[in-house]
């Protein structure tokens, strides 16, 4: 650090312990960009609706239904992963929801069916809800107590950016 920095840091009121360290700076970016993907996600489900629906020859009550099973997934996988991250550590853990996330949504690419897409909807959903409480855990035990709720307030505008970028080629 700089003596600039330093002298900078120094009339803000911070200290050494106050300052957030190289890993919580990789926490906070990684939070945000896995709240951005699922505001994606989310944004890009609904905006494809009609032509799932459509192409799967679901009504509107059984396509909107899809939503629902994504955030019974979601649900489900905030309390599960989110115990299982106090037993084997919450990066390990956060890992494996990101994996979980990924490949299941990938797979509703290739869904053939109403409940295929059902199946891997609420599977990815589980990834999606353990990332969001591991994510933002992550950031808050990993941020000084001075910036904390700074920090926890950038983790969740990581899912307006995501919802916003889903809106621009809609």
């Amino acid at each position: 650090m700089s003596v600039a920095q330093q002298n900078l840091e120094s009339r803000r009121g911070l200290t050494e312990l106050e300052r957030p360290d190289a890993a919580a700076g990789k926490a906070l970016a990684a939070s945000v960009v896995g709240y951005a993907m699922d505001g994606f996600d989310s944004l890009i489900l609904a905006f494809m609706l009609t032509a799932i629906r459509t192409d799967l020859g679901l009504s509107p009550a059984v396509g909107g239904s899809l939503a629902t099973w994504t955030l019974v997934g979601a649900v489900a996988g905030g309390i599960l992963f989110g115990v299982l991250s106090d037993y084997y550590g919450r990066v390990r853990v956060l890992t494996w929801t990101i994996l979980i996330f990924a490949v299941f949504t990938g797979l509703c690419a290739l869904a053939q069916g109403y409940w295929d897409l059902v199946a891997y909807r609420a599977i990815a959903g589980l990834g999606l809800g353990g990332e969001f409480g591991i994510g933002m855990a992550l950031v808050a035990e990993a941020w000084p107590a001075r910036l904390r709720a700074r920090a926890c307030s950038y983790v969740g505008i990581g899912w307006q950016v995501g919802v916003l970028l889903a809106a621009f080629p809609a």
